[in-house]
């Protein structure tokens, strides 16, 4: 976080879509000092391609016959 000046982030690992951890770290707002919380929204930029993708490959390979 301190490498790539992140404030704060939150992590989360998701299985048959479903959460099953997830962490907090840092600050949501770093000049008022407020901690990340887990119902801290944050935007997920990028990160939404490469699960889209991972669905949409999904369910190809669920409709392929085998």
């Amino acid at each position: 976080m301190r490498a790539h000046h992140v404030h704060g982030l939150s992590v989360a690992v998701v299985d048959h879509y479903r959460v099953v951890w997830a962490k907090v770290y840092g600050l949501a707002h770093a000049e008022q000092r407020t901690p990340v919380e887990p119902t801290t929204l944050f935007q997920a930029g990028s990160i939404s391609k490469p699960v889209a993708a991972a669905a949409i490959l999904k369910r190809v390979e669920r409709s392929t016959p085998s």
